[in-house]
């Protein structure tokens, strides 16, 4: 939730803290008219108020949905329905007080030369540590590590057995000033949750520059792989992205993000089902304070429309969990099926027939 809320803060160039958004919807090519008119209905008076301790979702000023979080986990509830949900969150320390941690933990490996390494947008190192070490001296200082990374993220725990088969490299890349400015790790044999996989990553950042990351951890055969590429320029006005993620194996998936932060930005994905996957994309032409959108499917606009944003407080609102997310789920529905059977019925069941119908379409491949 903390990360959900500080992308859309990113992608909106809004100022830190929390965000309400209203939407308005405009025209459709694959919806009909009356599924159309249900859904602007839907959008009229429906707000979103979001930051990093949680959301609220609203129409009318009644309150649809909800969620709060602090550092280790959440509660998001509709109504008397309320799941708990972990957080993937930082933990006491970032990634550069980790590679500094990690720098002193490894030192007696520690061999350092002059060396230019570009990290595209994040831009040049000038000197590199490198610390190669054998899988036996790696399961030696293994539980250090998992300890430090754990003060980073606590998520790390799920490396902690985790193990590196034969030579494992660890680098830290530095600029001309001493200042660390980004790192890289390769093992070609690496056992996480009993699969072998090849691991890669390659990371910097630069103030006033910008963010490189590279990521990939395939496993023997190829068949199960998450690949990560993400260039992020640094200007006045906010960010240009160009990334790619790709998810293969049992759970395929991609996810693309290309354009500025103010001005077009198109965020991709495609979903995968039991035949022809089906591409959507979500364009965002962003202005100070609103963003026109456009949500296609394939080459056809599912929808188009307005978002307008601005600053807004959070009030403070204990939540309790005594279910599961699936109580949650069945609770939103049956409260937006009510709402619009009750406000529209004719339009209200032509959408909730075209999402039927659409959900069955995906399942069998077709466009």
């Amino acid at each position: 939730m903390r990360f959900l809320s500080l992308l859309l803060a990113l992608l909106m160039t809004v100022p830190s803290g929390a965000l309400r958004l209203t939407a308005t919807i405009g025209e459709s090519e694959l919806l009909s008219d009356g599924a159309l008119a249900a859904l602007s209905a839907l959008a009229d008076s429906t707000e979103l108020r979001l930051s990093a301790e949680g959301f609220d979702l609203s129409k009318n000023g009644e309150l649809l949905l909800c969620a709060r979080a602090d550092d280790k986990s959440g509660v998001i509830a509709c109504g008397d329905a309320a799941a708990s949900f972990d957080i993937p969150v930082a933990g006491e320390a970032d990634v550069w007080t980790t590679m500094e941690e990690l720098g002193a933990l490894l030192s007696p490996w520690e061999k350092r030369r002059e060396e230019s390494i570009n990290l595209q947008e994040a831009g040049n190192a000038r000197e590199v540590s490198t610390y190669a070490l054998t899988g036996e001296e790696w399961a030696n200082v293994w539980p250090q590590v998992t300890e430090i990374l754990c003060h980073m993220t606590p998520s790390a725990q799920i490396l902690a057995k985790a193990q590196i088969n034969g030579k494992g490299t660890f680098k830290r890349y530095s600029a001309k000033d001493g200042t660390v400015v980004g790192g890289y790790f390769y093992a070609a044999e690496m056992t996480i949750n009993d699969v072998k996989r090849e691991v890669r990553v390659e990371f910097g950042r630069q103030t006033g520059k910008g963010v490189y990351v590279a990521f990939r951890c395939p496993n023997k055969k190829n068949t199960s792989n998450i690949r990560l590429v993400l260039h992020a320029q640094e200007h006045a006005g906010g960010w240009t992205l160009n990334g790619d993620l790709r998810v293969t194996g049992s759970e395929s998936a991609h996810y693309t993000i290309e354009g500025r932060t103010d001005g077009k930005l198109k965020l991709g994905w495609t979903a995968p089902f039991l035949g022809k996957a089906t591409a959507y994309a979500l364009i965002l032409r962003n202005g100070e304070s609103e963003s026109e959108l456009t949500l296609q499917r394939g080459t056809r606009i599912l929808l188009t429309g307005m978002a307008y944003r601005e600053k807004t407080e959070l009030p403070k609102l204990e939540l309790t969990a005594n279910g599961d997310i699936y109580a949650v789920a069945k609770a939103l529905s049956e409260h937006i099926t009510s709402m619009l059977i009750s406000e529209q019925p004719e339009n209200g069941m032509q959408l909730i027939h075209y999402l039927a119908i659409d959900q069955m379409l995906n399942a069998q491949g077709v466009e």
